[in-house]
């Protein structure tokens, strides 16, 4: 069969090259937030302009920066460099991962090739972005939350058996816990979420907690949650208490854990699967 579109991910600059060479159109698919396209389009004007102060005009010499700075995008609220992670990381020249920022800026400005851009968000929640990308020739149409279609009946691939546990609470009465599965907890701030869990006495909460970040929880956390994990193997200390109130697993299908009525809460990361898939359920993001 001839192929008559391409569809590929922002990131992947090069499908709009084999687009042009097929003669076909290319349709561009963004999975993150239309803001944060907004904002990654526009930073090479607002360097270039100097509009944050401190990058001279230039990334590549950096000064003092004034993490107070308002920077204005057509279309969208005032933003401030403290306030949005992005512009922050784009403009420090301690941040590890600059030449990942970096990479993206280059890669979503080829995003005003493409005939179409698809993004994982909607109208109701980012129609500011929408216009924001419309004004630098942007054709954005949101065509989400795309886990809309994910059913959240039982699950397969429910090894831990967190949903009938989740089954047996009472509802709105447990604490999601989940950091997503890119950067790790630092070991200090993972302690303090532990003893404040167990402080607690009362909450029930279900905690994801990667299997290489299991030696961090505190002894004295044996008897307050119970593990189910995929990885197989457990910390001794947690096989000797009796009623637990929390559940900690290394793994959990996100969508039916916040879609289902036992869960009140989510502690996350709030990165933007996360987000929509709390807020589509109406469920209180900490």
């Amino acid at each position: 069969r001839r192929v008559t579109c391409v569809i590929s991910d922002v990131l992947v600059g090069w499908g709009g090259d084999v687009a042009r060479d097929l003669g076909v159109p290319w349709v561009a698919f963004w999975t993150s937030t239309m803001t944060e396209l907004a904002v990654y389009i526009n930073l090479p004007r607002l360097i270039s302009e100097n509009a944050i102060k401190g990058t001279n005009g230039d990334l590549r010499k950096l000064g003092l920066l004034d993490l107070e700075t308002v920077v204005k995008i057509p279309g969208l609220v005032d933003l401030k460099v403290l306030d949005y992670m992005t512009l922050h990381h784009a403009t420090d020249p301690k941040f590890s991962a600059a030449i990942v920022v970096k990479t993206f800026v280059e890669a979503v400005g080829y995003s005003s090739q493409a005939d179409r851009v698809l993004a994982n968000s909607s109208h109701a929640l980012e129609g500011n972005a929408v216009r924001a990308l419309e004004l630098c020739g942007i054709n954005i149409v949101p065509v989400g939350p795309l886990h809309l279609n994910i059913s959240t009946g039982s699950d397969p691939d429910d090894p831990n058996q967190v949903i009938p546990w989740l089954d047996k609470q009472e509802s709105r009465s447990v604490l999601y816990i989940a950091f997503g599965t890119i950067a790790p907890v630092p070991a200090a701030q993972f302690e303090q979420i532990a003893l404040a869990l167990e402080s607690t006495k009362n909450i029930a909460f279900l905690w994801v907690v990667r299997p290489q970040q299991l030696e961090l929880v505190p002894k004295e956390f044996g008897a307050t949650a119970r593990y189910a994990l995929k990885s197989g193997g457990a910390l001794e200390h947690v096989n000797g208490g009796t009623v637990y109130r929390g559940l900690l697993t290394d793994w959990a299908p996100q969508v039916g854990v916040l879609g289902h009525r036992a869960v009140g809460g989510f502690l996350t990361h709030c990165g933007w699967n996360s987000i929509l898939e709390s807020v589509t359920v109406g469920v209180p993001v900490m």
